[in-house]
């Protein structure tokens, strides 16, 4: 459980680091892509350039390019529901996607839970709604088509990471190589994006750099633990993507009434208790 929360921790600071740059009104797409930049970097030099005993392996570069262009298009798919419908509905979109590795592991390698995983996985999807509701946002009727996309997208991304860990790791730097393969791509992709479409002046700002190196050493982090995560659970893999994902919203929840004085409506609180429940029917 220990790479778990570390994981859930790391996501709750980049949710918190969005919270409070996007206040100020700054563009946030050229911050991603340097974020991007500076998680490859992180990878690299711990994972390759000092490392003379490691071997990247074709096979992960390929995976990694390739799940580079999807995390840009999630990125994507995040911002437009965003817009769309609302934070709580974006949120509860991204979240929701753990369903889908969750049925990918059992009908891949028939990794079943038992009947109170389940219902703790499945009634997790019940408490993310409550404890992201917002009356002011509840607009999801207006569109269904872009959360439908980004549960998917999220959820594919889900299932990629398990894949890998099954299929591709040899040994346990994998899970590094593969995180700087991901960044690497997403950088390059966003970087083509960015020249075209932001001012150079805006996209090389110095605060903009230094932004997206407070975003990306701890977002390399937050997916290598994920990655660990996979490795050293003991148990069903798929119910790691759950605990993570449900784990963030809570942790999120809480630390938008702590830190920002957000007030939780008495659903929201059930919800977030629910969600707590939830995460401790699934570890046990």
């Amino acid at each position: 459980m220990g790479w778990i929360i570390l994981c859930i921790f790391l996501n709750v600071y980049i949710v918190v680091f969005f919270r409070i740059y996007t206040s100020k009104d700054h563009k946030v797409f050229p911050v991603v892509v340097w974020n991007y930049f500076f998680a490859a970097l992180m990878g690299w030099s711990i994972f390759y350039f000092f490392n003379d005993d490691v071997l990247l392996r074709p096979s992960l570069v390929k995976a990694g390019f390739a799940m580079g262009g999807i995390f840009l298009a999630v990125f994507y798919l995040i911002s437009r529901v965003t817009a769309q419908s609302g934070v709580a509905t974006a949120s509860l979109a991204n979240k929701s996607g753990y369903v889908l590795p969750m049925i990918f592991s059992w009908w891949r390698y028939g990794e079943m839970p038992d009947n109170i995983r389940i219902t703790a996985a499945l009634s997790g999807l019940v408490f993310l709604v409550m404890a992201l509701w917002e009356k002011k946002e509840a607009e999801f009727k207006k569109s269904y088509t872009g959360p439908v996309w980004l549960i998917l997208g999220s959820g594919l991304i889900d299932v990629l990471m398990l894949w890998n860990n099954k299929e591709l790791f040899e040994s346990k730097s994998d899970s590094g190589l593969l995180s700087s393969c991901i960044f690497s791509s997403s950088f390059i992709i966003g970087c083509g994006i960015m020249l075209i479409q932001y001012p150079l002046r805006e996209s090389f700002h110095p605060k903009t750099i230094l932004s997206g190196a407070l975003l990306g050493v701890p977002n390399f982090f937050s997916i290598l633990f994920l990655l660990y995560s996979l490795e050293s659970f003991q148990g069903l893999k798929g119910l790691v993507f759950a605990m993570v994902n449900i784990g963030i919203v809570m942790c999120s929840a809480l630390a938008g009434t702590f830190i920002f004085k957000e007030k939780k409506t008495a659903v929201q609180w059930v919800g977030i208790a629910g969600l707590a429940l939830c995460i401790g029917m699934m570890a046990a």
